[in-house]
């Protein structure tokens, strides 16, 4: 009679035991894409920090070079401008917001008052030519800078005047 029961329940215990892997994969699947999920939300959050970090010293890099530049040309424009040294520290400020160094000292320095004037303007030559053009005075020419016929007109000259 134990038979007839078995076979009347006809229970298939062996599928049950395969159907329990299954569930046990697709759990441990599911945990594996949460913590997959979860790596790669860390991931771009340093990404992120990392590239906050770059910008950062990106920007420090380039306020270094601006001021190494300042300090390299600053000696030129004050032997230039010889009150610039007082205003060191502003001109500075004026170059790191996009200034070139001598424009930020002829700014500051008219701002204050303290530009030098500026020099005369040379006098244009009116003639036009590279070397100057200088009109004779009228005065006397030696005899070695006389021609033969000038020569001959101031013998002429004094032959009248002592002659008569």
């Amino acid at each position: 009679m134990a038979d007839e029961t078995e076979n009347d329940l006809d229970l298939d215990l062996d599928s049950l035991d395969e159907a329990k892997p299954q569930v046990d994969n697709t759990n441990k699947l599911v945990e594996r894409i949460r913590k997959l999920s979860e790596k790669v939300g860390k991931t771009q959050g340093e990404k992120d920090e990392l590239a906050k970090l770059n910008e950062k010293l990106g920007k420090a890099n380039a306020d270094i070079t601006t001021e190494r530049d300042f300090y390299a040309a600053f000696t030129d424009v004050a032997a230039k401008y010889p009150g610039a040294t007082e205003y060191k520290e502003v001109i500075l400020e004026k170059v790191k917001s996009g200034y070139s160094v001598d424009d930020a000292a002829i700014a500051t320095l008219a701002k204050e008052g303290k530009l030098p004037p500026l020099p005369a303007p040379a006098p244009e030559n009116p003639a036009g030519g590279s070397s100057p053009t200088q009109l004779e005075t009228g005065g006397e020419k030696t005899i070695d800078e006389m021609t033969t016929e000038e020569k001959r007109a101031k013998l002429v000259e004094a032959l009248n005047r002592g002659g008569k």
